[in-house]
């Protein structure tokens, strides 16, 4: 088997850890429906198995052929078959996919596993074929969990958990290190299947727990150290939840006392599999050869029309590194390159690309938004009014998630209120249809954050601070994975968010990144900030929105949950805030209904003010907002070249389109700067 990453990279591992430390989004106080009919789905390849999970999963592709190459050899006499070796391999790999099938798992409505049932089967089928171990192993989390759970009760974990045999792996940074409170479970399985053999990550010695285990608490306990331990034991479940994907590989867990079964029976005749199809290589550019010189992780940049000044960041230079450093950069440099890249439309400049897979209904929306600019004035568009409301307890700071009720408040009206007339300033969006005045060469900066002087962009594994003319101020390097960024007037210094934790930088101690918060509850992604107030949020289909309070040294004031932050069936994408911090622009989808939405809401309420529709790109992760001047918006989609700009009331004002697929952006006064892709590059405007 191909080398692994035994001692990895601690920028890869930190977010790999997310697997082990998720127990607080387990629903153990409600029963879930059992999972019906994902055995019917074939058994195919595993790039055949995750293509609808593409929109929504970032390099997807390129991890999975990461992971076919690191799984070509058997493991022991195990008979599993390529793709299921692959599928075990893939889901250690990619913080995504345990993250979002986990997500799926936990949701009371089965049907958001529909997009996963292909991966699901082939995942479960080589974790089924795997030999159970019974033996002690061990799960974590952030924060005490010793009051939900007494001695002698019983529930269920509906997601895969994933623990380890050893209790020191929870001891190192990447886990809970030197945390504080925290709580681990002591598990005394009967079923678990030992995949440190088929990990990416082999020292973490992983033992993996199949949905809809069963448990009863034993003990809790609670240590010199603030550690409280929860000992529990594995136990045949009362009813079957779940099928097995291959009958008769081994036979089900038997089960207690005359149960009553939640699942129809199988059909006594099963199909035979579909034989595993090999994958096509064809889409995904090939790997850069070991036997060469160098590692470029930011290409030298392509020609465009520009007649400005080109810039390339600069790299280290492989001679400097040993040949396992090497070996993982190759490996880090194959999962950065943006699959977007072989998404996007093709254009007369830049051949052998692939047109992206949206829906038709995205299409035709798109096009016709487009039409209709031409013939309809902003008076012209139609307000669609709010019918969610927030009520708050006085007393408290804390929210109280009530159900909808209508209003009866015109919406403009309430944004008339809200914000009383100010200067306008004048962007002339129309100056994109001309060449940037400069374009600087930098891959892999998905995120761009603005003061009143300098650009925070984030490529390869560095914080760099460049000034209106493109100009580097400085560098640094960083060792985490960069989710989110913005700029704090009332810090007056960046934030960085970063999975579980949030940094702050000083623009002028480039050298000092301090973490403000190291205890958020849920992996967070998407980050905003107005005086004294920051907002995170869980995004791809997230449905969380925790208030922190600067001024109160960090505390977390409030947290949004259905059917506030968003209803039932949606998830959401992003949010911002208004220039003057009065509103709230959030981007939100319904994948089953391939509905998407822009919604301009009170800040202090949530309550929402108006509702746009937006084109449906299949997938949770649909549009990002950047927050203009003027209590403005502009949405734009990753990788489209389509953007939106919506107007302080909240109405679609005018499309704008761009000659590239467009990444990210950001703007100082009239400075704009948009990243691109194909090529790779930030482009600057004065607008």
């Amino acid at each position: 088997m191909a080398a692994r990453c035994s001692d990895a990279d601690p920028s890869l591992v930190f977010s790999s850890r997310t697997r082990f430390l998720d127990v607080y989004n387990e629903p153990t106080k409600k029963i879930l429906s059992p999972i019906r009919n994902y055995e019917n789905s074939p058994l195919v390849s595993l790039e055949e198995s995750v293509s609808k999970l593409e929109h929504f999963i970032k390099d997807l592709k390129i991890d999975v052929w990461v992971a076919k190459q690191n799984s070509e050899e058997e493991v022991g006499n195990d008979h599993l078959k390529h793709d299921e070796r692959a599928s075990i391999h893939l889901y250690t790999m990619c913080p995504s996919v345990p993250r979002l099938l986990n997500e799926a798992l936990r949701i009371d409505n089965r049907e958001c596993l529909l997009p996963w049932f292909i991966f699901f089967r082939l995942f479960l089928t080589a974790l089924w074929k795997l030999k159970s171990v019974q033996c002690t192993v061990w799960r974590g989390m952030k924060g005490n969990y010793g009051a939900d759970l007494r001695k002698g009760q019983k529930f269920f974990w509906w997601g895969f958990s994933s623990c380890t045999l050893s209790r020191k792996v929870f001891e190192k940074e990447q886990f809970l290190g030197n945390y504080g409170v925290g709580t681990l479970f002591k598990i005394e399985c009967t079923h678990g299947k030992n995949i440190t053999n088929y990990s990416y990550y082999e020292n973490e010695e992983e033992v993996l727990l199949l949905p809809c285990s069963y448990f009863e608490v034993l003990n809790v306990g609670l240590e010199e150290n603030d550690m409280c331990i929860i000992h529990v034991k594995q136990l045949p479940p009362p009813v079957s939840l779940i099928e097995s994907p291959v009958p008769l590989i081994e036979p089900p867990v038997p089960l207690t006392e005359s149960p009553v079964t939640l699942i129809e029976p199988p059909l006594p005749l099963i199909e035979p599999p579909v034989p595993l199809i090999e994958p096509l290589m064809s889409l995904i550019e090939p790997p850069v050869s070991l036997a060469e010189p160098s590692v470029t992780l930011i290409e030298p940049p392509l020609a465009i029309d520009s007649p400005g000044e080109s810039k390339v960041f600069s790299t280290v230079s492989s001679e400097q590194l040993s040949r396992s450093q090497r070996r993982r950069q190759k490996q880090k440099q194959k999962r950065v390159v943006k699959i977007a890249d072989a998404l996007t439309t093709t254009t007369n400049e830049v051949k052998e690309t692939i047109t992206p897979k949206i829906t038709q209904q995205q299409s035709s929306l798109g096009e016709s938004i487009l039409s209709k600019e031409q013939k309809t004035t902003p008076e012209q568009s139609v307000s669609i009014k709010s019918n969610v409301f927030l009520e708050t307890n006085k007393s408290t700071d804390q929210v109280i998630c009530t159900e909808p009720k209508l209003s009866s408040e015109a919406s403009m009206a309430t944004i008339s209120k809200l914000h009383p007339k100010t200067t306008t300033v004048t962007i002339n969006f129309d100056r994109l249809n001309t060449r940037p005045r400069k374009s600087i060469t930098a891959i892999n900066c998905l995120r761009i954050a603005t003061d009143n002087q300098y650009f925070l962009v984030c490529p390869k594994d560095r914080l760099c601070l460049l000034d209106r003319e493109g100009n580097e101020h400085w560098s640094i390097k960083r060792n985490f994975d960069v989710d989110d960024l913005c700029y704090s007037t009332y810090l007056k210094q960046f934030l960085i968010l970063a999975d579980y934790d949030l940094y702050s930088l000083d623009v002028e101690r480039s050298t000092k990144l301090r973490k403000e918060i190291t205890q958020f509850a849920r992996n967070m992604d998407e980050c905003s900030c107005h005086e004294n107030l920051f907002l995170v949020i869980k995004d791809y289909g997230g449905h969380i929105i925790e208030v922190w309070d600067m001024e109160s040294n960090w505390k977390l004031k409030k947290t949004y949950q259905q059917p506030i932050s968003c209803q039932e069936g949606q998830g959401i994408c992003t949010i911002r805030f208004s220039s003057d911090g009065n509103y709230l622009g959030v981007t939100l989808t319904e994948p089953f209904t391939e509905k998407a939405f822009f919604q301009l809401r009170n800040s202090k309420d949530m309550k929402i003010l108006t509702k746009v529709e937006l084109p449906f790109y299949e997938g949770y992760c649909n549009h990002y907002i950047l927050s203009l001047p003027n209590n403005e918006f502009l949405v734009y989609k990753y990788s489209e070249k389509l953007m939106f700009l919506i107007d302080s009331n909240g109405q679609r004002k005018k499309a704008i389109q761009y000659t590239k697929g467009v990444c990210t952006m950001a703007i100082i006064n009239n400075c704009f700067v948009i990243r691109t892709n194909r090529p790779d590059e930030l482009h600057f405007y004065d607008l």
